[in-house]
């Protein structure tokens, strides 16, 4: 059948599904983190959760990486009370660095 002889119905269905997909595939994805993020939210909140915390991101390797993400996952749970989600991080963020607000 073709698209434009389904019932409308239909296609707001689908968006639906489509909508729960996005949702949930986004828990999934990773945050963003330049080197303002790393060192003035990061570093300052936990210094003792990486030794040495790197100073630019050129000195990322994987198991940094994967490190950082943890501790991105930490600040959200008890910075944010997990009110954000990791792909939300650097958009929430970014702003306080640059201007000092949300």
């Amino acid at each position: 059948m073709p698209l434009t002889s389904r019932p409308f119905r239909a296609i707001i269905r689908w968006g639906e599904v489509k909508c729960e997909k996005s949702k949930e595939l986004s828990k999934w994805l990773h945050a963003a983190v330049d080197n303002r993020m790393m060192t003035k939210l990061l570093r300052e909140q936990y210094p003792l959760d990486m030794k040495p915390w790197p100073c630019i991101i050129e000195e990322i390797d994987r198991q940094k990486y994967e490190e950082i993400q943890k501790i991105v996952k930490k600040f959200i749970r008890e910075v944010n009370k997990d009110s954000i989600i990791p792909v939300q991080f650097d958009d929430y963020y970014w702003r306080e660095l640059k201007y000092g607000t949300h």
